[in-house]
């Protein structure tokens, strides 16, 4: 196995399953937790994670998961660049594209809650890293997602953000409650 990712949660590890280019996503231990606890938050976190990976399969497209073993996650592996990449390169035309996969996944109830230009793949897109996704029709939640992402594309992708972030909410088209919603939670941040 060959290590491609160290993250504060997780190692993810380029591998074969059954003849198969897989990536193996593996939650790491955390010592300064009691062992049984953290044992089965992981346990608990994996499951969530690969049940929230095929449900989100009927609105955009996602790994396959292969296999679940206790703290770790086999899926297919996804070739292509992250949209983080497409941006920095000033390649913007996919971002309408995001927006209206964002807003097919909003629509089926799956609030992804790690919006990032690293775990959206293109061509595509194609969505990764469901660790902090949940099942929700709140409009809050919803634009609480967006708002993220939102933040996000304006710290990390500052050069082309006005290009982007335009095509996304082009794509997404929010409706009137997800779009008020969006602008109070702006207005609180904004003076906290």
């Amino acid at each position: 196995m060959k290590l491609i990712y160290r993250g504060a949660e997780a190692e993810l590890y380029e591998h074969e399953f059954l003849g198969l280019p897989t990536v193996i996503k593996k939650r790491l231990e955390k010592a300064y937790k009691q062992p049984q606890l953290d044992k089965a938050l992981r346990l608990k976190r994996t499951k969530s994670e690969a049940r929230m990976l095929e449900r989100a399969r009927g609105a955009v497209r996602t790994p396959h998961v292969l296999d679940i073993e206790s703290d770790t996650i086999v899926m297919e592996r996804i070739e292509g660049s992250t949209a983080k990449e497409e941006f920095a390169e000033g390649n913007v035309e996919s971002a309408k594209g995001i927006g209206e996969a964002i807003k097919r996944m909003h629509d089926k109830g799956i609030v992804h809650n790690d919006l990032t230009t690293s775990n959206i793949l293109l061509p595509g897109p194609r969505f990764i890293d469901f660790g902090l996704s949940k099942m929700s029709p709140a409009v809050e939640d919803k634009a609480t997602d967006l708002i993220v992402f939102k933040k996000m594309l304006a710290s990390t992708h500052y050069k082309v953000f006005d290009q982007v972030w335009g095509k996304v909410i082009e794509g997404y088209a929010p409706s009137k409650a997800i779009a008020m919603k969006m602008s109070a939670i702006e207005k609180r941040v904004k003076y906290r």
